[in-house]
């Protein structure tokens, strides 16, 4: 490249009869760049760091994304970070520029993921105790997550480390309930929920609708109030449920009664907390009184 002088002079015989001369511009393209790498710069992200190596002085590098000029760099840079816009497949290339004459182009092509690629946990399985409110939960985990939060109907249970793969849990109450495990991944995105349905029983003492842990006048009152007086209902009908028969009527009250003053004989569980092992329409929402 550059200015070259060429100069021509005639003889006649041994002797120069004068001399011409002239200068000829020397322009031949620069070479193309060299190791080209092209790698997703950040996993949460859609850019690409660019890699390469200069096979000559440049003035200028220009990068090219999918076509369309993207970026011009100064002639001495071997990398640069180039912000792809959208997750997918895309085609890079690279070439150097000098004397306004550019080198051949160098290409790689480049795919990047969407931010929220991970697959939620699989396999979510929940197992409640026959007799208590409390659950025990597996899942498996099929990425790398940041958190797990737990939640029981709507309403969140318990935040969970990523790496979590299951545990023991209480639920807030009896009855049924719907479980949602919700994964975040490593960038914060919030995967799709899985789902298990439930259905426990509380434990309690029979015979005491108010929940104190005391059988006495004080639950036939309760249980009366609720049955004839517009009383509140009972937070455990199992508990208010004296003679088991799967109703609360007044017989609950002359069973409980019966008990008190020395006539009758208690349903379990009695002496000590427990589920309710007699299939009927009743259930246990809450009993304060029993772990």
């Amino acid at each position: 490249n550059g200015d070259h002088t060429y100069t021509i002079t005639p003889t006649l015989g041994l002797n120069a009869v004068g001399e011409g001369t002239c200068v000829v511009t020397a322009l031949v393209a620069p070479v193309a760049i060299s190791g080209l790498s092209c790698v997703q710069a950040d996993p949460c992200g859609t850019s690409v760091l660019a890699t390469w190596t200069n096979s000559e002085t440049y003035d200028t590098v220009e990068v090219f994304l999918d076509g369309a000029l993207h970026e011009v760099l100064v002639g001495t840079d071997t990398q640069a970070v180039i912000e792809l816009g959208t997750a997918g497949s895309h085609l890079m290339n690279v070439r150097g520029v000098r004397q306004d004459m550019a080198s051949p182009m160098v290409s790689c092509g480049v795919f990047t993921l969407p931010n929220s690629g991970s697959p939620p946990p699989t396999g979510f399985t929940a197992i409640t105790s026959p007799d208590s409110c409390e659950v025990t939960l597996s899942w498996t985990p099929q990425a790398t997550y940041s958190s797990l939060d737990l939640y029981v109907d709507g309403a969140l249970l318990q935040m969970l480390p990523g790496s979590a793969g299951g545990g023991l849990y209480a639920l807030p109450s009896g009855g049924a309930h719907t479980l949602e495990l919700v994964a975040t991944d490593e960038c914060g995105a919030a995967l799709a929920p899985v789902t298990a349905s439930v259905n426990c029983h509380a434990w309690f003492l029979r015979g005491d609708p108010n929940a104190d842990g005391q059988r006495d006048v004080s639950d036939v009152i309760f249980g009366l109030n609720a049955v004839f007086g517009g009383g509140a209902a009972p937070s455990c009908a199992d508990a208010a449920d004296s003679n088991d028969d799967g109703l609360i009527d007044v017989t609950d009250a002359i069973h409980a009664l019966q008990f008190i003053f020395g006539s009758g004989s208690p349903v379990a569980p009695f002496e000590t907390c427990g589920g309710d092992e007699t299939a009927d329409t009743l259930d246990c929402g809450a009993y304060g009184s029993c772990p």
